[in-house]
């Protein structure tokens, strides 16, 4: 078993420091740089038939020795205490960690710690810890075991599903967050500006933590600033956005609104869907300044790295118009405790100086009044925001400048959302499935633990079955599997009895008649012709619509992007080749376009 001595200058993502004394403990570290405790690694020292093996492991689990001593093979096995592990790193007590192995000691990872998206270790310097992104530490190939089993969430526990499936990064308070994330009494809002007339994947993440957090029995509130909105909100743009008119976010609302009611049942009693509009367009200029202004300092706003980054580049810096958004959504926060006792906000790690700046105002407002209204919960407030989510290449997930994976099937066809999640690298498999569908996490650990492409494949088959069943229906993800089976094979046997066992799909629905064509175009050509040489690889690309003229069509082969079945096309003057009535042949026009020729 190979040692790594983890350098924090290569691994670390943050560095906080965080005034505690060496001796600080997992909790007391977890909450000094605000991060939910699970994510603080926990190091045990055992010795292991003379060998000294440090266990990293989550702070949430406890080691099972038993199962340890099975995955290092060895015969007898013992805890090292605090001092032990100490002296034999040549250390102070305080700074054991695994950024403090010596080369003589062995380390073993927990399997599930590493695919949690964001961990905390205590690093070698006192005073500070370590944040890393975990696919760092997975790329050192670090030796690992399933050494402990984690007891399921309560049921009535959405803090603890959000935690376990890896959305969490930072929580304002831990301790106040987990409480009003509990029980039936349990209620988030998250915010949705209305800036297009669809969402996009991107915004799946925080629109899947509602969901989560209705089904374990909280009431999710889903805010569509319609006020926001008229604004637009500065946080990671380079530039002020456009104006929308108000019939622009009135038609943007409304497609929203429908993508919303996919995911989460909006019935007044466990879900709402409210427009802030409704508590801001009477409210007069100088009352709103002098109701909100007062709480909210030049030097803090501009401290926000929301403000901060542009304020830094150069141009034309922030408007006041801008800065009048914090305090907007702010008051949100605070509205919605006051009147739907929703003590929680939640949104992606872009909105962390906005929804601090929410909780900041119900403190420094409890026990007064705004807009007439007597503040009372203000000092409950809690924040959480989810872990920014890039692919395994490090794009932005789901949103680029150019190509957005949109939920509006007039914009990013069923097919294509469903080869998107199809796509899925394998290192981000088991990360998307617990972020993106329902299905328990045992079973998506069962689905990830075998690494060989046959198994990989078929989890992906899931995942993208699964997620397109969500934002289009079941129909759309059957006919979307049957059109990629035609198009790439798979699909099989296994995909089939995988999505009925979990649920995803009945017998009847696969014993049905399928779909066919849907999002794929199909060009029939007799066998005869064919095998003349009659139908010509640029005459197929035009007829199938792959291309939006033969003279694109020559351009592309030139570029070599044209492809018939897996072979490339080659020269302008290429023939679709002879074949056999009843065969389908695939037609390429580069990644994402693709047809079939259905031969008669």
């Amino acid at each position: 078993m190979q040692n790594h001595f983890l350098n924090e200058h290569d691994i670390a993502h943050d560095v906080f420091a965080h005034g505690k004394t060496a001796e600080t403990d997992a909790r007391e570290l977890a909450q000094a740089i605000n991060l939910p405790l699970a994510y603080m690694v926990a190091t045990a020292w055992v010795e292991a038939d003379g060998k000294t093996v440090a266990v990293a492991h989550g702070a949430d689990r406890a080691l099972d020795l038993e199962s340890l001593r099975a995955a290092l093979g060895t015969e007898t096995i013992r805890t090292l205490s605090s001092d032990e592990a100490a002296a034999f790193a040549g250390v102070p007590r305080g700074h054991v960690s695994p950024l403090t192995l010596p080369p003589a000691t062995h380390t073993l990872w927990d399997a599930a710690l590493l695919r949690r998206p964001t961990l905390c270790l205590p690093g070698p310097v006192p005073g500070q810890a370590v944040r890393v992104e975990t696919r760092l530490l997975a790329g050192l190939g670090l030796p690992s075991a399933t050494l402990t089993a984690r007891a399921a969430p309560p049921p009535d526990s959405a803090y603890d599903v959000l935690l376990e499936r890896g959305f969490l990064d930072r929580v304002s308070d831990e301790e106040k967050a987990r409480k009003h994330l509990s029980g039936p009494a349990a209620a988030g809002y998250i915010g949705f500006d209305p800036t297009a007339d669809s969402l996009h994947a991107g915004s799946l993440m925080p629109i899947m933590a509602l969901a989560h957090l209705q089904r374990a029995g909280g009431k999710a509130i889903a805010v569509v600033g319609g006020a926001t909105g008229m604004i637009g909100d500065p946080s990671g743009k380079t530039a002020m956005r456009q104006f929308l008119t108000a019939a622009d976010i009135e038609a943007n609302m409304r497609g929203i609104s429908r993508q919303l009611s996919a995911y989460l049942r909006l019935d007044d009693q466990t879900g709402l869907l409210l427009d802030n509009a409704a508590w801001f367009k009477d409210v007069p200029c100088l009352l709103f300044l002098r109701e909100l202004g007062a709480y909210f300092p030049i030097r803090m706003m501009l401290n926000k790295e929301c403000f901060r980054a542009r304020m830094e580049r150069e141009g034309e810096g922030l408007t006041y118009l801008e800065l009048t958004y914090m305090l907007m959504q702010a008051y949100d926060f605070v509205r919605l405790a006051e009147e739907r006792h929703c003590l929680v906000q939640m949104g992606g790690s872009d909105q962390w100086g906005n929804i601090c700046a929410g909780v900041e105002l119900g403190r420094k407002a409890k026990g007064q009044t705004l807009f007439s209204q007597p503040i009372r919960h203000g000092g409950e407030l809690a924040g959480v925001t989810f872990s920014l989510l890039r692919n395994a290449a490090g794009g932005k997930f789901g949103k680029t400048e150019k190509g957005n994976v949109w939920l509006d099937e007039s914009k990013t066809s069923a097919y294509d959302f469903f080869q998107f999640w199809r796509n899925t690298a394998d290192r981000d498999l088991f990360r998307f499935l617990g972020l993106f569908t329902f299905l328990p996490m045992p079973e998506i650990e069962r689905l990830c633990a075998d690494p060989a492409a046959e198994s990989a494949n078929l989890a992906k088959e899931i995942l993208a079955f699964a997620a397109t069943s969500l934002a289009h229906g079941r129909a759309k993800a059957l006919a979307a599997a049957d059109n990629a089976r035609a198009l790439f094979g798979g699909y099989g046997d296994g995909f089939r009895n995988e999505t009925v066992r979990l649920g995803l799909a009945t017998e009847a629905d696969f014993s049905g008649s399928a779909a066919q064509g849907g999002d794929v175009n199909v060009l029939s050509a007799g066998a005869a012709d064919l095998a003349a040489g009659k139908l010509t690889v640029i005459a197929a690309l035009a007829e199938l619509g792959l291309v939006g003229s033969k003279s694109e069509a020559r351009r592309l082969i030139r570029q070599g992007g044209a492809y018939v079945g897996e072979s490339r096309v080659e020269s302008e003057d290429a023939t679709v080749p002879a074949a056999e009535p009843g065969a389908d042949i695939v037609i390429r026009a580069g990644k994402k376009k693709h047809g079939k020729i259905r031969v008669s």
